[in-house]
């Protein structure tokens, strides 16, 4: 019974070893996972709007200037502001699937040098008895990101909030 239990205690010590590791991991075979995408490594644009029923759509491509893939989905951080770049603190972000999509969440993906991912905010565009604010720019840290990509645009999103899908890959749906 000893001799058995030293024998499974030398195995489960071996199996639990890591690999040696190479200087080099393209020598091993080996490919490194992207880092994740940060804001200095992408350029934001604006894809598409749609409006209707006083609703108003807008989709914003996040394109990889970077030399290497990049790691990116799930939700942003976003924050809008004014021309001073004072927060509108007032207006709610909520992350939602989208309003074209009923996909809630986008598992992370690599997005490749040159190559684009999406999403989209909708907010109420027509002040019916609501308080509607003008941001003139969107500050926005990528998923998994620490750093601020700043986009000048302006929005005048009504009501306490506005909706945010996740980041995705592929073609926008407008």
């Amino acid at each position: 019974m000893k001799r058995l239990l030293i024998f499974l205690s030398a195995v489960s010590a071996l199996g639990c070893q890591r690999p040696a590791r190479s200087e080099n991991a393209d020598s091993a075979g080996l490919t490194p996972a992207p880092a994740v995408c940060r804001a200095a490594d992408l350029e934001m644009s604006i894809e598409g709007s749609d409006a209707g029923a006083g609703q108003r759509g807008i989709t914003f491509a996040m394109r990889n200037k970077g030399n290497a893939p990049c790691l990116t989905g799930g939700y942003p951080a976003l924050r809008l502001a004014d021309s001073l770049g004072h927060s509108l603190d007032s207006i709610a972000v909520l992350q939602i699937a989208s309003s074209y999509e009923p996909i809630a969440v986008s598992s992370p993906f690599s997005l490749a040098p040159d190559s684009a991912a999406y999403f989209q905010i909708t907010f109420t565009g027509i002040p019916a008895g609501i308080t509607c604010y003008q941001a003139d720019r969107l500050e926005l840290v990528p998923p998994g990101a620490a750093d601020t990509l700043v986009y000048r645009t302006p929005i005048a999103p009504c009501g306490d909030h506005l909706n945010l899908s996740p980041v995705r890959q592929g073609r926008p749906p407008m």
